[in-house]
């Protein structure tokens, strides 16, 4: 498969090439052109198997209330740097490393960093971009300042806990501590995301 042909939000089509084929031209478009971004449940149920997986699933559910990704931020990023960015952003934001964060790239990277050996061993991600080195700060380079500070405000915000950390702090979400329930709730509200995009 060489090139597809997606509908852009506004009426225009826009091209981009598979995973077969080089990055080139336009990236963004509505929902990344690809159900869930590439996400699939089996993916979420894999990484819970993988050796860091529970810790990893209780991260990625905490980092869905932690922070926001725009939806065209989401229609840039591979699966596991989806992954990585949820699951980096509690352990940033709960040892207060958040606060200085002004440069969006630099932002991206720590997060990956932190998040990525939680999810290190599980290759089966059906990438949409290429992996190579520096491919995804061109990507990154290529969105909108107002995607890039609304992604840097959403991390600058305060971490919110969970009620099984902290049971007496009214912003602590609902933390069901349960493999299942994380896969599904991911799962869920990566639906729900996909469909507000």
């Amino acid at each position: 498969m060489d090139t597809q042909e997606a509908l852009g939000g506004i009426g225009q089509a826009i091209v981009y090439t598979s995973d077969a084929g080089p990055f080139s031209g336009p990236i963004i478009f509505p929902n990344g052109g690809d159900r869930l971004w590439r996400i699939r449940r089996l993916d979420i149920e894999a990484v819970s198997k993988l050796r860091r997986g529970p810790q990893a699933l209780s991260l990625w559910f905490g980092g869905l209330h932690n922070i926001a990704i725009p939806s065209e931020l989401m229609d840039v990023l591979n699966p596991a740097e989806i992954a990585a960015i949820y699951i980096g952003a509690p352990l940033l934001k709960r040892d207060n490393r958040h606060p200085s964060a002004r440069n969006f790239g630099e932002t991206v990277r720590a997060l990956d960093d932190f998040g990525y050996p939680y999810i290190g061993g599980y290759d089966e991600w059906k990438t949409r971009f290429p992996t190579t080195s520096g491919s995804q700060i061109e990507r990154l380079d290529r969105l909108p300042d107002d995607a890039k500070e609304a992604f840097l405000g959403s991390f600058r915000a305060p971490y919110r806990p969970s009620d099984a950390d902290f049971p007496a702090d009214m912003r602590a979400y609902h933390d069901p501590c349960d493999r299942i329930a994380y896969v599904t709730g991911i799962y869920r509200r990566l639906t729900e995301l996909w469909e507000s995009g």
